[in-house]
């Protein structure tokens, strides 16, 4: 297993695994017609502003394997004394390459990178099926909630 560091040539390939993974939990609902325009042009944004970072892992010229790290500033965050935080997003695997320690290696690898950015507090959204490798990482359910207005 190699992991790279994505590129802004990578951010199509990514995008559209974020779409599959959506797709996997029964959620592609939620996403715009043009989510995959949407998600390239954004990334390309963070990218250039440095505030986001992937790491993939590839077989051929095929990514089959991503995490990324994204470094945020809403509120209530952009009030603390790091007015910033770390989020990991995009933590997916093709089915056929699942199983090999792809998601953790990857996972660890964007933290490794947001610890380098000084983030104190990283944040993910995680389904229930991955839950568990989260908390071997040391993560920890939080007091956040959420209204769905559907």
């Amino acid at each position: 297993m190699t992991i790279e560091t994505a590129t802004e040539r990578d951010l199509n390939q990514i995008a559209r695994l974020k779409i599959r993974m959506f797709d996997d939990m029964a959620a592609s609902w939620l996403l715009a017609d043009n989510a995959l325009e949407l998600i390239t042009e954004s990334y390309q944004e963070l990218y250039a502003q440095k505030t986001a970072q992937h790491f993939i892992i590839r077989v051929g010229d095929i990514v089959v394997a991503c995490a990324g790290g994204f470094i945020k500033n809403d509120p209530p965050y952009c009030y603390f004394k790091t007015p910033f935080y770390g989020f990991i997003s995009d933590a997916y695997t093709l089915p056929e390459h699942r199983e090999k320690g792809y998601a953790t290696a990857l996972t660890l690898a964007a933290i490794d990178w947001l610890k380098g950015k000084n983030c104190n507090m990283l944040r993910l959204i995680t389904s229930p099926q991955s839950r568990n490798i989260y908390e071997k990482m040391g993560f920890r359910g939080s007091d956040e909630m959420v209204l769905w207005m559907y």
